[in-house]
């Protein structure tokens, strides 16, 4: 079971790298608009993107303190929703970048 976990965790936070590289995109495609919202827009997506790369520590912590089945479930669900976020900012930054 903690072999599982870790293997979790590892997806986990594979998942929060790209999480974290897709804010940054679309916040720098932000931060390059005229419009000052839009740059506002930008810092909020690129701040709350980095905090929801930071989240695999929690999973990691719960595997060091034998928790394992707590880990592998939390790692799993965060992997899942990593990939549906990173989709959606994939699908706006695409937008965004269209003139």
């Amino acid at each position: 079971m903690i072999a599982a976990a870790w293997v979790a965790i590892a997806l986990d936070v594979a998942g929060a790298v790209v999480l974290g590289w897709a804010a940054v995109v679309l916040a720098r495609i932000l931060w390059s608009s005229i419009v000052q919202r839009d740059r506002r827009i930008g810092s909020i997506v690129l701040a709350v993107g980095l905090l929801l790369a930071l989240h695999p520590a929690l999973g990691i912590w719960w595997c060091l303190h034998d928790r394992p089945v707590l880990a592998l479930v939390y790692s799993v669900v965060s992997a899942g929703a990593c990939a549906g976020l990173a989709w959606v900012i994939g699908q706006s930054a695409e937008a965004a970048a269209r003139p």
